[in-house]
């Protein structure tokens, strides 16, 4: 099933740079309900990453992340400050998903 992107949003910055747009805070999510009219609670984030899952939560947001990045376990697991655990964890890249 195919759908379409209402937009990707990056930080271009390093750590070392400081910014308030990079992952796990959510700056960008907030531009992007700025630029698209859109609530963060009917978005989606997709990641590899503790950072991407944290922004997700922190926004109000569904996390999806690859169990084979980030090392959580398909009904385990939770991001590093406790914020919860992703809405559903991909056992790899192929495309499968587990949902809890």
């Amino acid at each position: 099933m195919a759908r379409d992107l209402d937009g990707i949003y990056y930080c271009p910055h390093i750590s070392a740079d400081g910014c308030d747009c990079r992952k796990a805070e959510y700056r960008m999510m907030q531009r992007a309900e700025r630029e698209l009219g859109l609530q963060t609670s009917g978005s989606f984030v997709v990641g590899d990453r503790y950072g991407d899952m944290e922004m997700a939560f922190r926004a109000g947001a569904h996390a999806y992340s690859c169990a084979a990045v980030t090392g959580l376990v398909s009904g385990r697991g939770t991001a590093r400050n406790g914020l919860g655990s992703p809405d559903y964890i991909a056992e790899d890249l192929s495309g499968r998903r587990t949902g809890y």
